[in-house]
C-alpha cells in the first residue's frame, strides 16, 4: 500500500515503433514502473500522458505537449512529472534541454526512473551527455534504417506497409525469418 506525502505528479509514457504501441507492449510495463517508483516515493498520481507510437525526435505529440501546456496553469497543477529515461523524454539534445529547463523554471521536477540525476552541476552534465547519447542512437537507427530500405528498394522489394489502391503484396523470398514481399495488381481492386 502506498503512502502519499502531499506531492502530486503526473506520468509520461512513450512507446515509439508502432508496432510496440498496438501490441501495447512497452505501455504497461512503463505504467507499472512509473506507479510504482510514485509509490515507493510517496508522490500522488494525478494525470498520466501517454504517447504510443510517437517518436521521440521532436517534441510535437500530443502527451507531451498535453503535460507542458498543463505545467503552464496558475495554480501549478502538479509539482513532478515521471518518465521511464531520457530517451522515453526526448530523443532530440535541445528538446530535451529546453523542456527540462521549461519545466524547473515553473518549479516543476523531472523523475526519470532508470536514470536518477540530481541538480548539481555534475548531474546537468549527465543529463546533457545522456540527451546528446540519445539524440545520437536516434541518429544511427534512422542511418541504419534508411540504408536498409534502400538496398530492399533497389532490389526491387516493397518497403511499405500497405500499398496503394489497385495493388497487392506477395512474398517473392523468404530469407531467414525475413519475407521479402513484391506488389503486383489486385485484379478485383484494379476494376473500380
Amino acid at each position: 500500500m502506498c503512502k502519499c506525502d502531499q506531492s502530486v505528479l503526473v506520468l509520461y509514457i512513450r512507446v515509439s515503433p508502432l508496432a510496440q504501441a498496438e501490441a501495447d507492449v512497452s505501455v504497461p510495463s512503463q505504467r507499472r514502473r512509473l506507479q510504482q517508483y510514485a509509490c515507493d516515493h510517496g508522490y500522488q498520481v494525478v494525470a498520466e500522458y501517454v504517447d504510443a507510437g510517437a517518436t521521440g525526435r521532436n517534441d510535437k505529440r500530443r502527451g507531451f505537449q498535453g503535460f507542458m501546456s498543463d505545467a503552464e496553469q496558475l495554480p501549478r497543477p502538479f509539482e513532478h512529472v515521471i518518465a521511464y529515461s531520457t530517451s522515453r523524454f526526448a530523443r532530440k539534445t535541445q528538446d530535451h534541454l529546453r523542456n527540462y529547463f521549461a519545466l524547473r523554471t515553473r518549479g516543476i521536477k523531472l523523475h526519470l526512473t532508470t536514470q536518477p540525476i540530481d541538480e548539481s552541476p555534475e548531474g546537468h552534465l549527465l543529463r546533457t551527455i545522456l540527451a546528446a547519447s540519445d539524440q545520437f542512437m536516434s541518429d544511427e537507427n534512422s542511418r541504419h534504417v534508411t540504408r536498409a530500405r534502400l538496398g530492399n528498394a533497389r532490389q526491387g522489394f516493397w518497403n511499405g506497409p500497405r500499398p496503394p489502391f489497385g495493388y497487392q503484396t506477395f512474398v517473392a523470398e523468404t530469407r531467414g525469418s525475413k519475407e521479402k514481399k513484391e506488389i503486383e495488381i489486385n485484379a478485383n481492386e484494379a476494376q473500380h
